[in-house]
């Protein structure tokens, strides 16, 4: 049923187009993410003071409740810990923001392996049944599949490297750099395991999501960086909305199949 739901004929954009959930909380995501980029003197003039000093959370706040209809459980849920990430962050508790986003990676990491087996499991069963020709054919994507769980394994380590490099180094409380380093090593994986879907829109997000960690880190740890909020909300909320998207189409597809 996966499959099928995966090859589905339906385009992106249809799919999109006709589901209005889906394109609404989209609508919405994009609206609260560009309000966070408002001056707060001239929100508070409308809005109440804990909304705007919060106003980073929101927008996650949008995808959490929407993911109870348009996506699988495990996305749910990496969107959940995502928004307690953002809301802790906005509170001040570096600690607490760090934890729930290792918890959202954790999520993000079975739904993307679970994904990338299901699909595998399935090309093994055709292999089976298939012809001579055919078997060929699903041999060289298998070699495919092998390149690119090496390339996915290189990225990762690459990101892991400069922080173990340049960041860990500066961080001074040894309880804290155990944290960080652990949090690396999640965030790596979890771009690993998006890599292996061959997918733009799970690919992509995830890469945003860790440039976005990487320029926090850098900047809390190493050096001040310049523009600091939009270097890192725009890739932050780039990628936690190409995800999303990407997964509640998944979801869509299945429940067309």
């Amino acid at each position: 049923v996966n499959l099928c739901a995966m090859t589905s004929e339906k385009t992106v954009s249809e799919l999109i187009r006709n589901n209005k959930g889906i394109a609404g909380a989209a609508a919405i995501f994009t609206l609260l993410s560009i309000m966070y980029f408002f001056p707060p003197s001239d929100l508070k003039a409308g809005l109440p003071d804990f909304i705007v000093d919060y106003r980073v959370a929101w927008p996650l706040l949008t995808l959490t409740i929407a993911s109870c209809f348009l996506v699988s459980w495990p996305i749910a849920f990496a969107m959940l810990f995502s928004f307690a990430g953002d809301f802790f962050g906005a509170y001040g508790s570096f600690v607490c923001q760090m934890g729930c986003f290792a918890a959202a990676h954790a999520f993000f990491i079975y739904f993307f392996s679970t994904r990338f087996k299901a699909v595998s499991t399935l090309s093994a069963i055709r292999m089976k049944i298939a012809s001579r020709k055919d078997a060929e054919t699903y041999n060289e994507l298998r070699l495919k599949k092998i390149v690119v769980f090496c390339l996915a394994c290189i990225v990762s380590m690459f990101f892991i490297a400069i922080f173990i490099s340049f960041i860990l180094p500066s961080i001074d409380k040894g309880m804290l750099r155990i944290g960080c380093g652990i949090y690396a090593g999640l965030i790596s994986i979890m771009l690993g395991t998006a890599l292996l879907q061959r997918d733009p829109g799970f690919g992509i997000g995830a890469l945003l999501f860790v440039l976005s960690d990487l320029v926090l880190a850098w900047d809390k740890f190493v050096s001040p960086v310049e523009y600091r909020s939009f270097l890192v909300l725009i890739p932050y909320y780039a990628g936690q909305l190409l995800i999303w998207l990407r997964a509640s189409i998944d979801n869509a597809r299945r429940n067309k199949a």
